[in-house]
């Protein structure tokens, strides 16, 4: 097989990699093998799942380096106990579901939303439950961002936080874990809060965070907050958009107030970092005007609206964070 046509083969082994991926995580194999090596007539009894079939299934993520093989034992590598096995301290098994259930059915749709330049199958074709499991796997994604920000990002000089589209609010409770005097909100839809309150009860960092239900693009951004965050929202939507929004942050914000935008910032032609320009097909999926957008194209918008860029930093790969200050002019 030619170099070329090897690419366009690797490709298609992707595609099958990510199958066996969510198989195996819905039957729950790496729960089973997080205390370590099992025999494979051990696995077929805990799984319930026909030894030929299963064999194909384990080999194949074995051939991949997701799971370890000796003799008729299997384990997990260290990467999938570290992050699928339930026992790292990453969890991204609600991120293989959300890709099962919800993406996968979404990208059966690309075609019509590159021809039609529309959304195909967005939030509202969602099912209550693809809502939950969309909502969860974002936040689980999204944890080790928030993770970083909190990290990198000196909330001690701010009082009172708002996180506008906050998700399951996994920013908020990764700030205040390290900053619990911070007063914090998160503005969600109505159709998704119960997903916010439900996540941020079961954590002590959420205990005290308000969630105000609202439209964030229609609806009045609330006032009183001395910092407020735009994580993986603007990349919903079209440029004349997201000024809009820019700039009405800024009406509700206070001189010295800032903004922090987490997103997959790109470079000037958009190509990189590789995942952010494979995902704006996701987010024009999702809302019909969603893209990724350049540090550039940002700071044109914040130039435009009354924000000052102070920072451009990386948090975790493909997201970084830009830094832009309301300084009253």
């Amino acid at each position: 097989m030619t170099g070329s046509a090897a690419a366009v083969m690797q490709v298609l082994a992707h595609h099958m990699t990510a199958k066996y991926l969510f198989v195996a995580a819905d039957l729950g194999v790496f729960e089973v093998l997080a205390g370590g090596p099992v025999a494979s007539d051990q696995l077929r009894e805990r799984l319930g799942v026909p030894a030929h079939s299963l064999r194909i299934l384990l080999d194949a993520l074995v051939a991949v380096g997701f799971l370890k093989r000796n003799g008729d034992k299997y384990a997990n590598s260290d990467v999938t106990q570290e992050v699928l096995s339930g026992d790292g301290r990453h969890d991204l098994r609600p991120v293989l579901k959300m890709w099962n259930d919800v993406v996968y059915q979404q990208w059966g749709s690309l075609g019509t939303s590159i021809r039609e330049d529309r959304a195909a199958y967005g939030y509202e074709e969602f099912t209550p439950d693809q809502l939950q499991t969309f909502t969860t796997g974002v936040g689980a994604l999204t944890a080790p961002t928030a993770d970083a920000l909190a990290a990198n990002y000196d909330f001690s000089r701010h009082t009172s936080l708002l996180d506008l589209g906050g998700g399951t609010g996994s920013f908020v409770m990764a700030a205040r874990t390290r900053y619990p005097l911070l007063q914090a909100s998160v503005l969600e839809r109505p159709m998704s809060a119960p997903l916010t309150r439900a996540a941020l009860a079961a954590s002590a960092a959420g205990t005290g965070v308000s969630v105000i239900e609202g439209d964030l693009l229609d609806g009045p951004i609330p006032t009183g907050h001395d910092v407020y965050l735009l994580a993986n929202i603007l990349h919903l939507f079209s440029p004349s958009r997201n000024q809009r929004l820019l700039s009405r942050v800024r009406d509700a914000a206070p001189v010295g107030a800032r903004m922090l935008l987490v997103d997959f910032w790109t470079d000037s032609a958009r190509t990189e970092p590789t995942f952010a320009a494979l995902m704006a097909g996701e987010f024009l999926l999702v809302t019909g005007e969603g893209d990724v957008y350049s540090v550039e194209q940002v700071t044109q918008w914040l130039n435009a609206t009354g924000w000052r860029l102070t920072t451009h930093q990386p948090l975790t790969m493909p997201t970084s964070l830009i830094i832009a200050e309301h300084d009253g002019m």
